[in-house]
């Protein structure tokens, strides 16, 4: 459904003021718990010379920056990931922000790089596979940047982990608009839930799942 309406131009770009650090926070506090299942270590790594309030789509960013943690944290096991947050340079954009997940993993087979943000693309598609989903959470982040006007790639060697990295243009804001963002900014941007689905089709079980594992329930 996201890829139908990403593709159809029916999800739109909304721009808001909202703290970065907040956000990138609390995606990967909500994923803790998925670490703690792999025995992984998750961590940021925060340029502190960063200005963190930013005007840009908060959903698509949250959503961009949970896709690729949950996608670390997937292949990668008694591991670390880490999130590093800092500002790209470049001639094109007045400020853009570069936001990296590495993980110490199973790493990208060379073959499978170029197809990697493709829909459908697992890195083992056998029914013995020890990772779930279905391949589609890296074509909706390459869809996503795209409706920001940003630019990602991945650096991956087989059995040495992967960095994926994503550039996004933002507009800066000014300090004094803290104050007055600051009772939105008190609201929670993700809620991670325990769910309990009751439903008697196995496919409609296995799609529902990976729908609520990726929103990180």
């Amino acid at each position: 459904m996201d890829i139908a309406h990403l593709e159809a131009g029916r999800v739109a770009s909304v721009e808001e003021t909202f703290d970065l650090r907040r956000l990138i926070d609390q995606v990967v506090e909500d994923h803790t718990g998925l670490a703690f299942v792999n025995e992984n270590q998750l961590s940021i790594d925060w340029d502190e010379n960063l200005e963190t309030l930013v005007a840009t789509d908060p959903y698509n960013v949250g959503q961009i920056s949970s896709n690729l943690v949950n996608n670390a944290l997937k292949f990668t096991k008694r591991g670390q990931i880490t999130v590093q947050v800092d500002r790209h340079i470049s001639p094109h954009a007045e400020f853009m922000i570069e936001l990296r997940v590495t993980d110490t993993g199973i790493g990208i087979p060379d073959k499978f790089l170029k197809h990697i943000f493709d829909d459908f693309t697992t890195l083992d598609n056998s029914y013995t596979r020890t990772s779930s989903g279905v391949g589609l959470g890296l074509g909706i982040v390459r869809r996503m940047v795209a409706a920001l006007n940003g630019t990602m790639g991945v650096n991956s060697h087989e059995g040495a982990g992967s960095t994926f990295w994503v550039h996004i243009p933002v507009q800066k804001v000014p300090k004094d608009s803290l104050i007055e963002h600051a009772e939105e900014q008190d609201l929670p941007l993700y809620q991670t839930l325990k769910i309990l689905m009751v439903e008697d089709n196995d496919i409609n079980r296995f799609v529902l799942r990976e729908m609520l594992i990726n929103e990180g329930h």
